[in-house]
């Protein structure tokens, strides 16, 4: 269905001669402000209600359809190049899809095994949020994006601006985690509905004070928060919802939250489970993710020698210190001790 509407998006704008782009936004912004006029702006219209339309399905381009979309009222021709960039990229990638394993209950998205204690006839939800705080450059307002995983398949993917201005990152970070955790528990209760089998919500984020804030009761220091967003502390409080952390590296949610590298793209549809359906569907970016995870070992390695020779050195550095003291008592006699003269 995808690759019908791209093709009918390329035909559009007139790209069927031109060359597949590697990633989804320019690399360099073009700054014209001149408003699009006439066909181009009609053309303008139709292709982004297009992107619109795929959207949910291509989560490697949701930053860059939200950005056209935000224009669509008065759109200049520097968002008209980045649309045929975009549609370039689209063109290459019209084959890409997300793969629908039969998977085990329970099974998450990070490893096959990861949930060891999760029970065999249980299922799991697994939400990925992140946000990228402040990244409107106009008005400030952060960008959150939110993934739903099924046993570790692919459900929906959410990303939209925020109302309000947050003053911080972790309140950019709770925010989208409230959003996430609302279509977890709508997904969880569609779940028991139909399976009639328990099913458990697990929440990522890879914002320590985010997730601190969600094992808290209360504004705390953060008095600007919203009344109607500290529901998810009772979820957690109550049991009902887990929050644990994530690696930015594996937080797929960073894919939608702004721009990304092509190498970047690769890795996280791989963790995603997007596949080439016109070549046998073979993982996306399996080399690429592979390569990552071996980075990622060999760099855990050197830091736990490096922690192992800092906790050898300071614990010699220790030893040396009693011995020096050991050495001046010794060396130093004790006043009112020191010994007497014979009497001749």
């Amino acid at each position: 269905m995808g690759a019908k509407y791209i093709e009918k998006l390329v035909q559009l704008v007139g790209l069927q001669d031109k060359k597949a782009r590697a990633t989804p936004e320019l690399a360099v912004a073009d700054g014209s402000t001149k408003e699009l006029v006439g066909a181009r702006r009609s053309n303008y219209a139709t292709a982004v209600g297009i992107l619109l339309y795929i959207s949910p399905d291509r989560p490697d381009a949701q930053h860059c359809i939200r950005e056209l979309a935000s224009h669509l009222v008065r759109p200049a021709e520097s968002q008209y190049r980045q649309l045929e960039h975009l549609t370039c990229y689209l063109k290459g990638t019209a084959e890409c899809a997300v793969r629908l394993p039969k998977n085990a209950l329970g099974r998450s998205v990070l490893k096959p095994n990861v949930e060891e204690d999760q029970q065999p006839e249980e299922h799991l939800v697994e939400i990925f949020a992140d946000s990228d705080w402040g990244g409107n450059k106009t008005t400030r307002k952060s960008v959150s994006v939110a993934h739903l995983y099924w046993n570790g398949t692919l459900i929906h993917t959410l990303t939209w601006t925020q109302n309000a201005v947050a003053l911080s990152s972790s309140e950019a970070e709770y925010v989208v985690m409230t959003t996430g955790a609302s279509e977890g528990v709508f997904l969880k209760n569609c779940t028991e509905f139909l399976t009639g089998k328990r099913c458990r919500i697990v929440l990522r984020c890879d914002s320590s004070s985010a997730r601190a804030f969600c094992h808290r009761q209360g504004v705390g220091r953060v008095r600007r928060a919203s009344g109607g967003l500290l529901w998810l502390q009772d979820l957690v409080q109550q049991g009902d919802l887990e929050v644990k952390p994530v690696s930015t590296w594996q937080n797929t949610a960073d894919l939608s939250t702004k721009g990304q590298a092509k190498r970047r793209i690769q890795v996280l549809l791989n963790l995603m489970g997007f596949a080439h359906a016109h070549n046998d569907y073979t993982p996306v970016g399996e080399a690429e993710r592979l390569d990552d995870e071996q980075k990622a070992l060999e760099r855990n390695a050197v830091r736990r020698v490096q922690k192992g020779n800092l906790q050898a050195m300071y614990k010699m550095f220790r030893v040396l210190m009693v011995q020096s003291l050991l050495e001046e008592a010794t060396a130093s006699p004790v006043h009112g001790l020191e010994p007497q003269g014979r009497n001749h």
